[in-house]
């Protein structure tokens, strides 16, 4: 549905800039239903397209700029104030919320960007204000637009783009350092806030990124090697692996006071954490004893969040082929998809999350040990680590398609690299496609990319 809006929005760019990304074998049927076709109608083509076209077309959207997944805002009303030269643009964005935002005439292009994302809740570099077909520059003023053409776009990130540039890997734009200990596990609870697992200190660090300064911490006297973190906004829970006492510990995120833990059967060393979206339903990897365990969740807030079993079987569940020193997980497609990262055999492996069944197995390239992942809209964010000599290893950030078409390594595309971690420290997490995070263990810090 959201591809078929986004063909919608630029029906007249798409035959002649995304088709051809796309290849010849599949630009044609598209570049048919995209120039024939109602909005609804192609939908319905769509969905009988393999998923892994579908995942190209949403790359080949994305990089093409087409203005695909955006919110197209008109900027309708200039209320002019003749005396300060004030101004007041009123625009109505596509979902029908009006925004306010307040200038001056003398403000350029990039200062209206700035408060129109900041109106948005977005990032300033996903606007652009457009004028017939040509893209606004920075340098223009207020004074220039004129009201009857110019549209605000905000476009859906590529999250590829802030862990490279045109001159090969990027350069963090913030370097989070703990007081004391070693960063592993991280979490976004705000664009603004990070909260990161710390094993050295058994404690969690809150970070406030933006001042790349260390703002509290929580859970010392309570946590014993914590690993994974997560975070449900529904209920107001930051879930944490709990290593050292075998269980999985939960916190306020408004307090971050203690609130509750539990335990799966047989549940060891846990490690990696992900949580639904509505918090129902909790994923932890057991990196000693080769599980994956599903724990069902009841909560009204944090601090009732309980534990009941999934199903006569109890709580975990267990391949044929088993685990070996599983790391990272993350629930996709709706929470419909459970992704596990299978470190020591190399692979990463999908499972149905109602009905448990094995659904691909995907190996990673050179023989890396995925130890953490992420899922943004069809791709799958993975770090890898690969050993470095005698001591420590260097990680890779690689990224993949969530419904592999096959098993060749051609899906894999390498984001960054030489980042000084290993095993026992790897945290991956985003916040909105806008930012992202990765713990360097061995450095002892975290880098945030925007």
């Amino acid at each position: 549905a959201s591809l078929a809006r986004g063909l919608g929005k630029c029906r007249s760019r798409f035959a002649t800039r995304v088709c051809p990304s796309m290849g010849s074998g599949a630009s044609s049927p598209l570049r048919a239903a995209v120039t024939a076709a109602t909005e609804t109608q192609l939908e319905s083509a769509l969905r009988g397209m393999p998923a892994h076209t579908l995942a190209r077309l949403d790359s080949a959207l994305s990089s093409s700029n087409a203005l695909a997944f955006g919110e197209a805002a008109e900027i309708k009303t200039q209320n002019k104030d003749s005396k300060d030269s004030r101004l007041t643009i009123t625009a109505t964005v596509a979902s029908g919320r009006e925004i306010v935002v307040p200038c001056h005439v003398s403000d350029s292009v990039d200062a209206l960007r700035a408060m129109v994302a900041h109106h948005l809740k977005v990032h300033a570099s996903q606007v652009s204000l457009v004028m017939g077909p040509q893209v606004l520059k920075g340098e223009q003023t207020v004074q220039e637009l004129s009201a009857t053409n110019v549209s605000v776009v905000v476009l859906q990130p590529v999250i590829s783009n802030l862990l490279q540039n045109k001159t090969g890997f990027a350069t963090p734009a913030v370097r989070l350092k703990p007081h004391t200990g070693t960063p592993v596990g991280a979490v976004f609870l705000s664009r603004e806030s990070l909260a990161v697992s710390n094993c050295s200190s058994q404690e969690v660090h809150i970070f406030d990124v933006p001042s790349a300064r260390m703002r509290s911490s929580f859970g010392r006297g309570v946590l014993k090697y914590p690993k994974g973190i997560c975070y449900c906004s529904t209920t107001e829970s930051i879930f944490v692996a709990d290593c050292g006492n075998s269980r999985v510990s939960v916190f306020s995120s408004s307090s971050f006071e203690f609130a509750s833990s539990f335990r799966a059967p047989g549940l060891s060393q846990p490690y990696g954490v992900a949580v639904t979206a509505a918090g129902d339903l909790l994923a932890v990897t057991d990196y000693d004893t080769n599980y994956c365990h599903l724990i069902r969740l009841c909560s009204s807030g944090a601090s009732s969040v309980a534990a009941t079993s999934m199903s006569c079987q109890g709580d975990s569940f267990r391949l044929s082929e088993t685990f070996y020193a599983p790391s990272g997980v993350a629930f996709a497609e709706q929470d419909t998809l459970i992704i596990v990262c299978d470190t020591f055999h190399d692979r990463l492996v999908a499972l149905d999350a109602a009905t448990l069944q094995l659904l691909w197995v995907q190996s990673v390239p050179h023989a890396l040990n995925p130890t953490s992942l992420l899922v943004v809209g069809q791709s799958i964010i993975v770090l890898m680590s690969k050993r470095n000599g005698g001591y420590g290893t260097k990680c890779s950030v690689f990224q993949h398609p969530i419904c592999p078409s096959d098993t060749s390594d051609e899906h894999w595309k390498l984001l960054h690299d030489n980042i000084d971690n290993d095993n026992e420290t790897g945290g991956l997490t985003h916040w909105d496609c806008t930012t992202v995070a990765v713990t360097a263990g061995n450095a002892r810090e975290i880098l945030v990319f925007y």
